[in-house]
């Protein structure tokens, strides 16, 4: 989970810093960034995943050169600059061997720099400094202020010690340390100069596992971009099992959690009831021949209908309770729009589903994962359905070297604020006012 995020010079932010809640809303116009902050956050998971700077920068929107802050005088930032807080779990698991290993501290800040450089007329990109240090007590004021005093230290486990990654100059020249756990632990160094990835990438369950911890926490950050083309299709059999960011692999994963949990698919059905009331099953078919699996669901009156034909909103709504019931999902889900494709009078279904999918640190159980969801919209109906402290703001504000994004909680207060440090309730319903809709009623007297 992540507890803060701070970004410079990676496309519209600068100097940009916030504290990031379980279940988290963001509204605002187009082209303010909102994609932006997913799109950073997803950045950090693919350099956790032992991807090169190159493929991992590639994923993004845009040319290398691009993805560095641009400022009015036709010059871009030279280097970008990530700190990522995270709440990790007590233990973690080798998802190789199934061994488990008790983390050092759950609580920890994750820092890295990136440098571009050009070399023969090509935009190169390496990393020029990494850190990873355990959060202390006296500096964590998130803790303090999200979680119940009751449960605190049943979430924050710390350990006094050195840094877990740690960037220092060595005889003259700069170097990146990975420290083991144990204190009589050894270390393994990366000479800075030409790195092409990242320390924490090459982190191992045996030699790091609190590191690894962190890095496996990250790999779970992803950005859901449920697809209805996707949707429907036929899975593989021996398909990939967790859902996929298109959901292209829904009936296997509906398959394989149904098989996990005997209670999964009744309680899949369960939730989806509350949205199709003539819903009676979920039915995953198999098609031996093809090795294929075919997703229908069964009405009361007993007529069945295929992926294939099911409303949009009906396909992600299914694939977000698939999600909610897989004992395995974990991490950060970036999902941008749940509008899309849904009828109006649907969506407060489909917060909640959300809503549900984000862990409570005030009831849950340490044990299970940890899970965060981050939600960007456009749509009053979403606001309305979302707990007052969930939602936020997405500006641009005009700053010295140019536009950059700007992001502010909306508080339920009745005046807003000069140095827009927050938004009120009554700013956020003018900017969804639509001028278009509102002469429309005018020319029609209503």
């Amino acid at each position: 989970m992540i507890t803060r995020i701070e970004i410079n010079g990676f496309k519209s932010f600068h100097n940009f810093a916030m504290d990031l809640l379980p279940f988290q809303v963001f509204i605002g116009p187009n082209g303010v960034g909102k994609t932006n902050l997913f799109e950073a956050i997803i950045l950090l998971s693919d350099l956790a995943n032992h991807d090169t700077l190159d493929s991992a920068l590639g994923q993004s929107r845009g040319e290398i050169s691009e993805l560095f802050t641009a400022y009015p005088d036709g010059t871009s930032a030279e280097k970008m600059s990530f700190a990522a807080e995270v709440l990790i779990g007590r233990t973690v698991t080798d998802e190789l061997s199934g061994k488990s290993q008790k983390v050092s501290s759950t609580r920890l800040r994750y820092e890295l720099d990136l440098e571009r450089q050009v070399i023969d007329s090509v935009d190169r990109v390496y990393v020029v400094r990494e850190d990873l240090s355990p959060i202390p007590e006296s500096d964590d004021k998130w803790v303090k202020t999200h979680i119940p005093t009751k449960t605190r230290k049943s979430w924050a486990i710390r350990e006094k010690r050195a840094p877990y990654i740690a960037t220092e100059e060595v005889k003259g020249q700069q170097t990146i340390h990975i420290n083991q756990d144990l204190p009589v632990g050894g270390r393994e160094s990366f000479t800075i100069g030409q790195l092409t990835q990242t320390a924490i990438s090459s982190t191992s369950f045996v030699r790091y596992p609190t590191a690894f911890a962190v890095r496996q926490e990250m790999q779970h950050w992803r950005f859901l971009q449920l697809n209805p083309a996707m949707l429907r299709t036929r899975s593989a059999q021996q398909a990939n099992t967790t859902l996929l960011p298109d959901g292209s692999n829904l009936a296997a994963a509906i398959d394989y959690t149904a098989h996990q949990d005997e209670k999964a698919l009744s309680n899949m059905v369960r939730d989806m009831i509350t949205f199709i009331p003539d819903l009676r099953n979920i039915v995953i078919r198999p098609i031996a021949e093809r090795s294929e699996f075919v997703l229908e669901v069964e009405m009361r009156d007993g007529s069945k209908f295929s992926s294939g034909v099911l409303s949009d909103g009906t396909l992600r709504l299914l694939a977000l309770v698939t999600l909610k019931h897989d004992p395995r999902h974990t991490g950060v889900v970036c999902f941008e729009e749940p509008e899309n494709g849904v009828q109006p009078q649907r969506l407060k279904q489909i917060v909640d589903v959300l809503y549900a999918l984000s862990t409570n640190l005030a009831t849950q159980d340490p044990e299970r994962p940890l899970r965060q969801v981050l939600i960007n919209t456009h749509s009053p109906e979403v606001l309305a359905n979302v707990p007052n402290e969930s939602l936020f703001y997405v500006g641009m504000k005009l700053q010295e070297r140019g536009r950059e994004t700007h992001i502010v909680p909306v508080r339920a207060v009745l005046f807003g604020d000069t140095a827009e440090n927050y938004y009120t309730w009554e700013q956020v319903r003018l900017y969804l006012d639509s001028t278009s809709l509102n002469k429309k009623r005018d020319e029609l007297g209503l």
